[in-house]
């Protein structure tokens, strides 16, 4: 996937999570500038997202670093380098 503007990244987080695009903005700039780590709240939007969709293995989801994964599949998703 090509690069994206930040503008379409908060759109497509806020679409895929079902939040506002000021929540996606705050998970974007975690992702973008390693500003930190996640909320909580963010965290566990993302990983209940994702394991109620089969997509984080789940060995990862119960023994791995799921919080590695997530970032890592979000960036590889939103085209971030």
């Amino acid at each position: 996937m090509a690069h994206q503007d930040q503008a379409a990244q908060v759109k497509q987080l806020a679409e895929k999570f079902n939040i506002n695009e000021k929540r996606a903005a705050r998970i974007l700039e975690v992702l973008v500038e390693g500003a930190g780590n996640f909320s909580d709240e963010d965290y566990e939007l993302m990983f209940t997202y994702y394991c109620n969709n089969a997509q984080i293995p789940y060995d990862i989801a119960t023994s791995g670093d799921p919080y590695e994964w997530i970032s890592d599949t979000l960036r590889a998703e939103l085209g971030i380098v």
